[in-house]
């Protein structure tokens, strides 16, 4: 495993015991509670996210919910202004200088916060429109912006997924982009399966080795053949 993979698990495992896991799908709801999940839910900053890199999450990748906006900004601007926090160390987690509702939901469901940010100034909304342009969307058709430690694009099964720390399951499937809310191509791993057991007598090719499949099924040229 990636070193860096490894340290943001390890401190997010010891985070964890302290937030509840709301989530708005059952797929959600059972990975936030998880233990060595990927997802990650701060409930002080009302953030959705991915422990792995710390990817916020806009929209779920299961059912492609709008995730409430992120109150980060408005969390540490409201710290800074009000209570005069402005070193590193002030706003780390386990500052005694934080008060306490801050460290919890509190500070902002007694202010009745929208979950959609309306009220964003002229300015704040073209900063973010600026962010996410350059950042782009990360489920990109080629998968280029998935050849990283934490996203993964399958190219044989035109699977997009998020690389996990289980043995057994290198990533879970993504069905809609966590960024923009675009629902993905579906996946193409049970016909894949399929058409090698019905053409080429091959009963459970997810137990072959790669090397003993017909070349065209080793890469996505089985599936762009057949202009899926």
């Amino acid at each position: 495993m990636h070193p860096l993979l490894r340290n943001v698990y390890a401190r997010l495992e010891n985070e964890r015991k302290l937030f509840e896991s709301p989530g708005c799908c059952d797929e959600l709801t059972k990975g936030l509670q998880q233990k060595d999940s990927i997802y990650v839910y701060f409930p002080n900053r009302r953030k959705y996210g991915l422990a792995t890199g710390n990817i916020v999450m806009d929209y779920c990748i299961h059912c492609g919910t709008k995730m409430p906006d992120s109150l980060s900004d408005k969390w540490f601007f409201i710290l800074r202004a009000k209570y005069k926090l402005t070193g590193s160390g002030d706003l780390d987690g386990r500052s005694n200088k934080i008060p306490p509702e801050f460290l919890t939901d509190e500070w902002w469901k007694k202010r009745n916060i929208p979950s959609r940010l309306s009220y964003l100034s002229s300015d704040e909304r073209d900063n973010n429109r600026r962010r996410k342009k350059r950042d782009g969307c990360f489920c990109l058709d080629d998968g280029k912006q998935f050849q990283h430690i934490f996203l993964i694009y399958n190219t044989r099964f035109r699977e997009y997924g998020i690389k996990t720390m289980k043995v057994g399951y290198p990533y879970i499937p993504m069905q809609y982009c966590l960024s923009c809310g675009r629902q993905l191509e579906p996946s193409l791993r049970d016909l894949w399966a399929k058409l090698l057991q019905k053409y080429h007598g091959i009963e459970n090719p997810f137990k072959n080795r790669i090397q003993f499949l017909p070349k065209s099924f080793r890469t996505d040229l089985w599936w762009k053949r057949r202009a899926l």
